[in-house]
Order: C-alpha cells, then structure tokens, then sequence
C-alpha cells in the first residue's frame, strides 16, 4: 500500500522501492492509465517516499513519450542507441553459429533491421521465420540428419521479410491516389533530409512539386485529411508531434515542425513492391532525389 512507500526516520533501516514500467509509452492514452502515471510520478518526486521510478520505451520523441514530461516524467534520459547490422549478427552468432542459419542470410535480415529500428526482437522474429519456411520445404530426413552446411540460405530470408510486407502492400493498393502520392514521396523524401525538422507547408508543396502540379492545387485542410487517413493506417508516422493530427487545427498543424518517422522499414520495402513498379511513382521518387531543399 501506499503507506510502504513512507520514509522512516531512520533511513539506515530503511528501504527504497524500484518500479519498472516496460513499454511506458503504451500507458499514455487511456485515462485510467494516465492517472496511475500521474499518481506513481507525484510518488517517485515526493521527498518522503521511498520510491524510484524506471520507465523503458522503444522511442524517446513520439507523442506518447513526451506527453510523459507533462507527468513529471522523462526528465532524466539514459538512450540507448539501436542494435547496428554486426551486432545483430553476433546476437544469433553467439548462440547458434551458422551451421543452420547461412551468414549471407542473417547479414540481409540484420541489415533490413538495422536500417529501420534496429530492434533484436524484430530481428530474431524474421531469422524465426526464415527458419520456418526452410523447415517446411526440407524432407524429414534432411531435418533428421546432422547438418554439413547451412540450410537457411539468404532466400529464405528475403521471403521472412517479404512475408511481413502482405499486410502494408494490402493497406497500399486500398489508398487512394493522393494518399499513395503523398506516402511515396514522404517516405523517400524523410530518406533524403534524415532527422531534419519539415513543417506541413513545405511537405505539401515538395508532395506538389512532385506531382508535377501548383500547391495551391491542394488546400492545407484538404491535406491535413490525407495526413490523419495515412496516420490512421499506421503507414504514415510523425515524431515529434504533441497529439494526433486530427486534434490540431490548420494553422498550428501548418507550423508545427515534425520529423517524418522511418520506423517502419517495412513500408519501405512495400512501397518498392507495389508503387514503385509503376513508372509514374519511380518519376516521383527521382524527383525527390533532385531536390534541393533548405529545411
């Protein structure tokens, strides 16, 4: 109860406890939850308990986190970078080798991960499913047998990957083409300017340019409504805004600077395997590579 949590007076008998909440930002959007959060952050800084609190999440500048600033929480940052390609590698190296799994093969996962959110649990799901479908092609004797040399090759490996793109490629063909226009040249063009800051305006004139057509073609309130429908299918991510797109007005979503999120390597991959077959969509993803921006 909360009375455990009281400071004794004499501390050298006493006790702090540690609380650890995994995937914090997760908490954040539900009332219920969002009281707790508020009532353990006013616990951890009230001087007479005893209490520390430990928050862990995958990302540090998404809405859901800094949101957690306005708790109390969040002030102390301890980030860590995300795992690069060798030490994916290493990870599976460490505990299987290659004898099952070809080197070639996990390099390509480890490299597919690494570029987009270096997550080990992502990467350990697609060596999983690489390995599964290798299971399911082999003769039982092979899978009896000892082995002489790797099974998994970098086959099976890009069709683990592919696999996981069926739901983004069904989600793609159901956009219309406005959507599909705006999602491919965002997503490349948060490729070409990295981690620097865009503001609506200019990510609704540079879709335009694009296109090859006037920006006043598409009003900002029109725009906004591609913005929150591409949001909502989860393709289509900002970091560094307060709350939802379709909370926030035109004007301030106008001048609200935001970072567009690639997360999501597996968009990328989708939009190669469908848009990007069309010629239409390969012109406007040249277009955006000859741009010359000051953002």
């Amino acid at each position: 109860g909360k009375t455990t949590l009281d400071r004794p007076n004499d501390e050298a008998h006493g006790y702090a406890m540690i609380l650890i909440l995994d995937e914090v930002d997760t908490l954040v959007g539900s009332k219920v939850t969002e009281d707790l959060l508020k009532k353990l952050s006013s616990w951890a800084q009230d001087e007479s308990k005893l209490l520390s609190l430990i928050g862990i999440s995958n990302a540090v500048n998404n809405p859901k986190t800094t949101r957690l600033l306005e708790y109390g929480m969040g002030g102390d940052k301890l980030v860590f970078s995300r795992y690069r390609k060798d030490e994916l590698v290493k990870i599976t190296e460490s505990k299987i080798g290659f004898s099952v799994v070809d080197k070639k093969a996990l390099e390509f996962i480890a490299a597919k991960v690494a570029a987009s959110s270096g997550d080990a649990r992502r990467f350990l799901e697609l060596v999983v499913l690489a390995i599964q479908s290798c299971r399911r092609k082999l003769p039982v004797k092979t899978t009896d047998s000892p082995l002489t040399k790797p099974v998994v090759t970098i086959r099976e490996a890009m069709m683990a990957v592919r696999e996981t793109n069926t739901k983004y490629k069904d989600i793609i063909s159901s956009l219309t083409t406005i959507e599909k226009i705006t999602l491919c040249t965002g997503v490349h063009l948060a490729r070409k300017f990295g981690g620097k800051e865009l503001t609506v305006t200019l990510l609704r004139n540079l879709v335009m340019e694009c296109y090859g057509t006037e920006s006043d073609d598409m009003s900002l309130e029109d725009f906004k409504g591609v913005l929150e429908r591409l949001e909502d299918t989860g393709l289509f991510l900002i970091a560094g805004a307060k709350r939802k797109i379709s909370s926030m007005g035109v004007m301030d979503l106008s001048r609200c600077p935001f970072k567009l999120d690639l997360q999501l390597e597996d968009v990328e991959s989708a939009i190669e395997d469908t848009l990007l077959q069309q010629g239409f969509y390969q012109r406007m993803v040249d277009r955006v590579k000859s741009l010359t921006v000051k953002c």
